[in-house]
């Protein structure tokens, strides 16, 4: 049988192991977790035994401020162009019949843009059936004038010869016919004379009659009055006809004159006018004007008006622009915050993104103090047009090219410059940390011009200084390592 009493004391010892057990165990969880949030904890912080032991010069490094020889270089994108370009513009006129109104063709063919052509090559055709037609009425009419000028030529030399026959001809012979005239009248008229004298002697001695005195008096009469009237039809041919027959005949010289100079003015103008449909017609096909590359053209680097076959062209509207490849320029658009600092004849360095491996030097040749207009997202942000012309060009290079260049500003000498690295940004403002025995004190500066490797330090620091030369993030950093400070009289620049 059993011990009733000895069970009842067994029982309750039992009881009092297990919770002791229990509390053990709970106190051995909490400690297992304490420890590991601590470790956990010490390892994100960087604290013993995770912490980093070296000094804080071994950690951040040790730069000594110095001055520098500094060349300021500022990088712009631009696109590769050409120096010298030939626009090639619709030359077609808006003759009458040969376009519709507002255009002078329809471009019926182009040449594939990028294409390489050499010189007198076809790079596009408009249509020419209207000018072609034009040009066929043209020369018709031409003719007709030609034959009205001619006909006009001819009357006008028939008028010449009649004036010259007139005065060297026909007035000579008839002034010769009534001179002959008067000297014949002359001679009866002395031979009568003669007579009447014979016959009165004759009277006398008896051998003549009376009426044969009369008679011969008589005779002598009318060859008087014969002779009178010759004397005066040679004066008023002399006086009047011969004025009158001139002046008539120069009159109509002078009528054939002009509608000679008439019909020569027409026919000019129509051969003018021929000569000109005759332009418009060649000029119906495009031919390149040297050699080069083909490109469509596009309004400030955006095409404005698609040129497409098809298409009607205005008078004089841009259609096409061969580069001239041997000069080649970049232009570039440059930011209004740098634009200030670029003057012409600076050198730069170029570079090409299709090319990575290639660099050409050049020289800025002008700068637009213009700005360009706001592109089309509405950005508040000006632009300047600068170019930069390059000393060479290389196999490949195209214009429309992405480029970037680096124009070297004028050297500043002996200056305090840091490299980028050691300066750090915070809400707007520069700072370096600065060496304060074995404490980093965090001090503003003011920046002026860089290079890539080196910044200049306007305002801020001393030469001789000792700075971070990979200083720590101040809101990772520890706190006790750092004094914040602003820079005051005592830390500008030397000059």
């Amino acid at each position: 049988m059993y011990d009733l009493k000895g069970m009842d004391e067994v029982v309750p010892n039992s009881q009092h192991g297990w919770r002791l057990r229990s509390f053990l165990r709970t106190v051995a969880w909490a400690f297992t977790i304490l420890s590991v949030s601590v470790i956990a904890f010490a390892y994100y912080c960087e604290i013993w035994p995770f912490g980093d032991q070296r000094t804080i010069r071994e950690r951040y490094g040790v730069l000594t401020v110095a001055r520098h020889d500094l060349q300021p270089i500022v990088n712009s994108a631009g696109r590769v162009e050409s120096s010298q370009r030939t626009l090639l513009r619709c030359e077609l006129e808006n003759l009458s019949g040969a376009a519709s109104a507002g255009s002078s063709s329809t471009l019926i063919w182009l040449v594939p843009e990028g294409k390489e052509v050499k010189k007198g090559d076809v790079i596009g055709r408009f249509d020419a059936s209207n000018y072609e037609e034009l040009l066929r009425q043209q020369q018709i009419t031409v003719s007709q004038a030609r034959a009205s000028e001619l006909q006009a030529r001819l009357n006008h030399e028939i008028a010449l010869l009649a004036l010259e026959e007139y005065k060297e001809g026909t007035v000579l012979e008839t002034e010769n016919g009534m001179k002959g005239a008067i000297a014949l009248a002359r001679s009866d008229l002395s031979r009568a004379e003669d007579r009447s004298v014979w016959s009165q002697k004759m009277k006398s001695k008896g051998y003549v009659s009376l009426a044969q005195v009369i008679n011969d008096k008589y005779t002598i009469q009318q060859l008087s009055i014969a002779l009178e009237q010759q004397s005066a039809l040679l004066s008023i041919f002399d006086r009047f006809t011969v004025p009158k027959m001139e002046k008539t005949l120069e009159g109509q010289v002078k009528s054939t004159e002009a509608l000679l100079a008439s019909e020569t003015l027409r026919l000019q103008r129509q051969v003018e006018r021929q000569k000109m449909i005759q332009r418009q017609y060649e000029r119906c096909t495009i031919r390149a004007p040297h050699n080069g590359y083909v490109f469509y053209y596009k309004d400030n680097g955006r095409r404005a008006v698609p040129i497409e076959e098809g298409m009607s062209v205005r008078q004089n509207q841009p259609l096409f622009y061969l580069p001239d490849l041997s000069e080649l320029e970049i232009q570039l658009l440059i930011n209004e915050s740098v634009v200030d600092r670029i003057d012409t004849g600076l050198e730069a360095e170029v570079s090409f993104e299709a090319f990575p491996n290639l660099h050409i030097p050049g020289v800025v040749t002008s700068i637009n103090h213009i700005p360009l207009p706001q592109n089309d997202r509405g950005e508040d942000v000006r632009l300047f047009l600068g170019k930069i012309k390059l000393s060479r060009s290389e196999d490949g290079l195209k214009p429309g090219m992405t480029a970037c260049a680096d124009i070297k500003l004028k050297p500043h000498a002996s200056v305090i410059a840091i490299p980028h690295t050691t300066v750090q940004a915070d809400r707007g403002r520069t700072y370096c940390y600065v060496y304060n025995g074995e404490t980093l004190e965090k001090r503003e500066v003011i920046t002026g011009s860089d290079t890539p490797d080196l910044i200049e330090i306007v305002e801020g620091l001393r030469v001789g200084e000792q700075i971070a030369l990979d200083p720590p993030n101040s809101l990772t950093s520890p706190e006790p390592l750092l004094h914040f400070g602003r820079r005051n009289q005592s830390h500008r620049s030397d000059s």
